[in-house]
C-alpha cells in the first residue's frame, strides 16, 4: 500500500510503505472506510511552512527534542486521521470539508466566525489537538462523538475546585473545538484517541482584557446542554489548564495536558489527562519571526 504525502501544510501521516497493514474496519461506530497500521516510525508533525522556517535560518533539528504526547508513528496520509492509541490511521466517510484534501490540516482561515485571525505576534494559537477521551463515551444515542468547545478565563482563576457559575467569570463567548468528523449540519466532532493539526486557528489575543497580557486559564469542555445542570446531563469538562504566553513564544509550540474534571457540585480536578493542545504564540520579527505561514517540523 502506498500513499504520498505533502511537504507543506500541516501533515499527519504515517510512514508507509512495506510497513503498511490493513487493519479491521470496524474499529468504532461511525463510517469507517479503512483503517491501516504501520511497522516503521512515523517522522512526527510537519507544520505549514516548515520550508519558510528552513529559510529563515532555523535548523530542521530545532524542535525535534519535543516530545509528542503519544509514544510511535505521528503521520497519516492524506484523508486519514491519526489514532495513536490504536496505532492506525483511519479513513472515515464523514470527514469534515473544513479538512484540507491533501495536507489534512483543518483550515481555520475557512471558519473565521468560530477561530481569530493569526496575523498578530499576539496571538495564541492552536497547532494540533490529540484527543484522548472526547467525555461522550462510546454508546447511542450521543455517543461516540463528541462535541467539544474552549473558552478563556483569567490568570487566577481556581483549577483544583471550579465552582458553579463558571460561564459568568469567562471572559468571552465560548468557540467550538472543531474535530474531523462533520455529524450533522456544520457540526465537527470527535471521536476517542484521534489528533488533528490546524491552520490559521487563533484562540486569544493576549492582552484582550485587563489582566491577560502575559497569562491566561483555558477550558476545554464537551457539551452535554447545561453547564451547571443539577438535574440531567452536565457539560463535561475536560480541563482548564493555565497557559503562560512565555511558554508559547517558541517556533515549535507546546503541548498542554488538559486534565478531566468530575461532574460533582463543585467539580474537582483529576490526574487523568483528557486531551492536549499543541500551543504557540508568534514572536516580533527576529531569529523565528516571518510571516503568518511559519511553521515548525517536530519529531519523536
Amino acid at each position: 500500500m502506498s500513499r504520498g504525502f505533502g511537504s507543506m501544510g500541516i501533515v499527519l501521516a504515517a510512514t508507509l510503505g512495506a510497513g503498511c497493514q490493513p487493519t479491521s474496519t470496524q474499529l468504532v461506530q461511525a463510517p469507517l472506510i479503512e483503517s491501516y497500521g504501520w511497522q516503521v516510525p512515523g517522522r512526527g508533525i510537519q507544520l505549514e511552512g516548515a520550508a519558510a522556517l528552513r529559510a529563515a535560518g532555523v535548523a530542521d533539528s530545532t524542535c525535534r527534542a519535543l516530545q509528542l504526547p503519544w509514544r510511535g508513528p505521528a503521520q497519516c496520509g492524506p484523508g486519514a486521521v491519526l489514532r495513536p492509541g490504536r496505532s492506525t490511521c483511519s479513513v472515515f466517510r464523514d470527514m469534515s470539508p473544513k479538512l484540507d484534501p491533501i495536507a489534512g490540516f483543518y483550515r481555520g482561515e475557512r471558519d473565521r466566525s468560530n477561530w481569530l485571525p493569526t496575523g498578530s505576534p499576539r496571538m495564541l494559537e492552536l497547532l494540533a489537538a490529540y484527543v484522548v477521551d472526547n467525555g461522550e463515551g462510546d454508546l447511542p444515542p450521543h455517543g461516540p462523538y463528541g462535541n467539544l468547545y474552549w473558552d478563556v478565563f483569567g490568570a487566577f482563576e481556581p483549577l483544583m475546585v471550579s465552582a458553579d457559575g463558571a460561564r459568568k467569570r469567562r471572559l468571552s463567548r465560548s468557540h467550538v473545538l472543531r474535530g474531523p468528523h462533520r455529524t450533522h449540519g456544520t457540526t465537527d466532532e470527535w471521536l476517542d484517541d484521534e489528533v488533528l493539526a490546524y491552520s490559521h486557528a487563533g484562540l486569544y489575543r493576549w492582552g484582550s482584557e485587563p489582566g491577560t497580557e502575559q497569562a491566561i486559564v483555558l477550558r476545554l469542555w464537551e457539551s452535554d446542554g447545561h453547564d451547571d445542570g443539577w438535574f440531567g446531563r452536565r457539560n463535561d469538562v475536560l480541563g482548564m489548564e493555565p497557559v503562560q504566553r512565555r511558554d508559547t513564544e517558541t517556533p515549535c509550540g507546546v503541548w498542554v495536558p488538559f486534565h478531566r474534571y468530575t461532574s460533582q457540585h463543585p467539580r474537582r480536578r483529576t490526574t487523568e489527562p483528557a486531551v492536549y493542545l499543541l500551543l504557540r504564540t508568534r514572536v516580533p520579527p527576529g531569529p523565528f519571526g516571518g510571516p503568518a505561514s511559519l511553521g515548525v517540523v517536530l519529531d519523536r
